[in-house]
């Protein structure tokens, strides 16, 4: 009588871990959606700061999903840049010349 040998198994393969990030706004306004492709919920101004906390692809399309403020979304992934917003230049002032 001969040992029956088990059958392998396979380990099950862990999901990708995603790793959140700081990003923001590059668009004039950006729709925040309720889904991928859903309803919109709101909306994003230009420089607006966010945390991708996701990403998914429907039609083609990469999703984030974001938190803004205490609210989340999702938002098209060609809108959004990693990093922080830049910061707005101060403006120059115009020297006046008088004369003496």
């Amino acid at each position: 009588m001969t040992a029956k040998s088990q059958p392998k198994t396979k380990p099950a393969s862990a999901a990708p871990i995603f790793a959140s990030y700081s990003g923001y706004v590059i668009a004039d306004s950006l729709n925040v959606r309720q889904s991928p492709a859903g309803k919109i919920n709101g909306t994003l101004k230009k420089n607006a700061a966010v945390k991708v906390t996701g990403k998914t692809s429907k039609n083609n399309t990469a999703w984030f999903k974001i938190k803004y403020g205490s609210k989340s979304g999702y938002v098209s992934g060609k809108y959004i840049k990693k990093g922080s917003p830049p910061t707005a230049a101060p403006k120059k002032k115009k020297l006046s010349l008088s004369r003496l």
